[in-house]
């Protein structure tokens, strides 16, 4: 009996070792992180909350019970609260260069990982690289102010694939450019561009839109960031790649270390399935997220919400009903259980956003059409094909006096003119013999020119 119990052990644990050689490592169940430089790794699945701040964050009326039993509008306000009462410290724009080998760093590798090449650049190479507003300046508000200063926000990039970016939307595009980035980051793919939208690398996907996400709820109109759908191509996709690119250890590390600067988390990082709620979707029962709440069914039903508005149930009452977030209108709920017929709005006021004028060198961009009641998207524009026409600023006269130069302010392009051309175009002798006598032509040139 005793040989066959050592044998039927000796052969389980060579199971299980066999078995776990095979198992796909997703992260270790426990990452220590760091609140003076970034700890976490790119692309290590962030699987627990273990090891960080979030329990002391989410406290009171700010626990996730609490949270997740909110309705959309109520959970958008909480969020903002939470996220603004504790944002202590403003930073500076140049905060967001000076803190970059803590915040962007690898590992505590005291580097800087370039949010859309994922180059590792140093701190002296500084210019190469340069600070993106992932949510567009021109989007939203003040550059080096607010939002625009904000460390949660603002990632260091390569200055090439930031200016090619520039205003562009975030969204899905077909048979785009790509994009490289340049010194330091030479060669490196930083994404695909058409049109009005740039699409970065999958593994940055999710990324840039918990910031977004951030930078919508955190700040709104307070920095102009009143409609996700201004710089996302739509909610869904926002959503998707959400999903598609989970949290990593890299992530969390960042929120660590922001945290200890300034005071405040990125929600969306700790528990990304509140987007879903925010916009009363139903959140993926498959989503990998820190704090598993997601796959494990336990991210809340949002008071009764049922697809296409909050219409409560029996003894919720509806939660007040209502959903009141500027991105997803939804439908007044009622007491009860009961429900009352949606609102449509009929989109009579509408405005144009984004429009991008074509030049003698860039595309333009004819600009979307929103409803100016409810703030949907009615209509996408078009890419306006650059017209070629230059923008030339003032003559500037060249040392001899006799040749006059304007540039465009946009290529660089040049026209000359020389004062015979200038002449030449003038019918009335006055305006001549002014022009001659101001550029100290002679008397015998200006005979000469009189006599033509």
């Amino acid at each position: 009996m005793k040989r066959y119990i050592k044998s039927s052990v000796a052969f389980l644990l060579t199971l299980v070792i066999l078995l776990t050689s095979y198992l796909p490592t997703i992260a270790a169940s426990t990452h220590t992180y760091s609140t003076s430089s970034n700890s976490g790794e790119r692309d290590e699945v962030c699987v627990t909350l273990d090891g960080t701040g979030a329990g002391s964050y989410y406290t009171g009326s700010y626990s996730y019970a609490n949270l997740t039993a909110q309705t959309s509008s109520q959970l958008f306000t909480s969020l903002r609260t939470l996220m603004r009462s504790t944002h202590k410290y403003v930073s500076s724009y140049n905060d967001c260069h000076n803190y970059a080998d803590r915040t962007d760093c690898e590992n505590n590798n005291g580097k800087v990982s370039l949010i859309y090449t994922g180059y590792d650049a140093t701190m002296s190479q500084w210019n190469g690289w340069n600070r993106e507003h992932v949510w567009p300046k021109s989007l939203g508000g003040d550059s080096t102010t607010g939002g625009g200063a904000d460390l949660h926000h603002i990632r260091p990039s390569d200055a090439i694939v930031n200016s090619t970016r520039g205003n562009k939307k975030y969204g899905e595009v077909s048979g785009g450019s790509s994009v490289y980035g340049n010194n330091p980051a030479n060669g490196c793919l930083g994404g695909y561009t058409a049109g009005n939208y740039f699409e970065p690398l999958d593994n940055v996907k999710g990324d840039v839109a918990r910031i977004c996400l951030y930078v919508y709820v955190r700040w709104g109109s307070d920095w102009g960031a009143t409609s996700i759908t201004s710089v996302f191509q739509s909610v869904d996709v926002l959503l998707e790649w959400c999903a598609l690119d989970p949290v990593d250890t890299w992530e969390m590390g960042r929120n660590e270390v922001v945290e200890d600067i300034q005071g405040n988390r990125n929600v969306f990082i700790d528990y990304p399935e509140l987007a879903w709620l925010i916009f009363d979707r139903e959140v993926p029962s498959n989503m990998t997220t820190p704090s598993g709440n997601a796959a494990n069914g336990d991210s809340g039903n949002q008071g009764g919400n049922n697809q296409g508005g909050n219409t409560g149930s029996g003894d919720n009452g509806g939660n007040q009903g209502g959903n009141t977030n500027p991105d997803d209108s939804g439908n007044t709920g009622s007491g009860g259980g009961g429900s009352t017929t949606p609102e449509v709005c009929t989109h009579k006021n509408t405005e144009i956003k984004n429009f991008v004028a074509a030049d003698c060198k860039n595309d333009g961009y004819s600009g979307d059409v929103y409803c100016k009641d409810c703030g949907e998207l009615i209509s996408e524009g078009n890419q306006v094909q650059s017209d070629g026409s230059h923008k030339f600023g003032e003559w500037e006269t060249s040392d001899d006096g006799r040749t006059f130069v304007s540039y465009c302010t946009v290529c660089g392009a040049e026209q000359i003119m020389t004062v015979e051309t200038l002449i030449a175009s003038l019918d009335s002798d006055a305006e001549k013999i002014l022009i001659l006598l101001t550029l100290g032509i002679s008397d015998i040139e200006i005979l000469d020119a009189l006599s033509k």
